[in-house]
């Protein structure tokens, strides 16, 4: 796959860039000088309905933008992401968090590998493990039944889960387990949270693609460090998975504490790692 192409050296940006100098929003004026602007500007996508006639668009620029994308051949390369086309040229590699989306009955061969097999056998995995930790049937490594899981991760392995929580925090999902997310760098969340937790119902997450982000890493290892301060009915301690694109990180940097277990399991975008990566165990 040839590289992206700049667009500030393009026709089109030198076009916007005249534009935006030019530019006085003014959406009564326009509305008034364009009766069809919200039937022109109103779009479905899908189950998607946009309605962009109250944004700073007007005719020129809307041209402008369109130029933008066919001369740095965004239909182009969209369409080689989904083929499975190596986009990501800084790291020659597919993107394939659109295979994530596919149905279990779809076809998408890279390098080879069924990607959409090995992507729904690990949302399998996961479904499996959620589904047993939710109902009690998955427990500690004391027996307890798991009533809370941190999450320590930054940026997409925070931001990512974090939204799914708070979107199914009602609608019939409240009765699962409290669920905490660690992303600050300072120390101060951390504190806050261990005293109240109970090591033999806690389930930690250590979430990074490489296993290498420095924040995460920090606040993994005071979450290891400050154990003593976590309640435990027994000496056995937590269990806690690693989740990274990276097998070998994780081996590597597992504690050698007794008290802590450390699992590791893929994480979902790299479903060309999968066929490696699946471990569910309790500690």
């Amino acid at each position: 796959m040839s590289a992206p192409v700049d667009p500030t050296t393009t026709t089109a940006w030198a076009e916007l860039d005249r534009l935006r100098g030019e530019f006085t929003p003014d959406l009564r004026a326009w509305f008034d000088a364009e009766p069809s602007r919200v039937v022109d500007l109103t779009h479905d996508a899908a189950d998607l309905h946009v309605d962009l006639s109250k944004s700073y668009l007007t005719p020129d620029v809307i041209a402008a933008l369109i130029r933008l994308a066919e001369q740095t051949r965004v239909a182009e390369r969209r369409d080689a992401m989904f083929a499975g086309e190596k986009i990501n040229t800084t790291e020659d590699r597919a993107v394939l968090h659109t295979a994530l989306r596919l149905p279990r009955d779809a076809s998408l061969t890279v390098d080879g590998q069924d990607v959409v097999a090995d992507v729904h056998a690990v949302l399998d995995r996961m479904g499996e493990f959620t589904d047993a930790l939710r109902s009690g049937a998955w427990r500690g490594v004391t027996g307890e039944r798991i009533h809370t899981v941190v999450n320590i991760g930054i940026g997409g392995s925070d931001l990512g889960p974090r939204m799914v929580v708070q979107a199914l925090r009602s609608g019939g999902h409240a009765n699962g387990p409290r669920v905490h997310f660690i992303a600050n760098m300072d120390g101060h969340e951390l504190a806050e949270l261990l005293p109240r937790l109970q090591a033999d119902s806690t389930v930690f997450i250590i979430a990074s693609k490489t296993f290498g982000t420095a924040e995460t890493m920090q606040n993994a290892a005071s979450a290891r460090a400050c154990r003593g301060g976590i309640a435990s009915r027994s000496t056995s301690g937590r269990v806690s998975f690693k989740i990274s694109l990276q097998p070998s990180r994780p081996r590597k940097s597992r504690s050698r504490s007794s008290s802590t277990s450390c699992n590791w399991v893929p994480m979902a975008p790299s479903p060309m790692r999968t066929r490696r990566c699946m471990a569910w165990r309790n500690g």
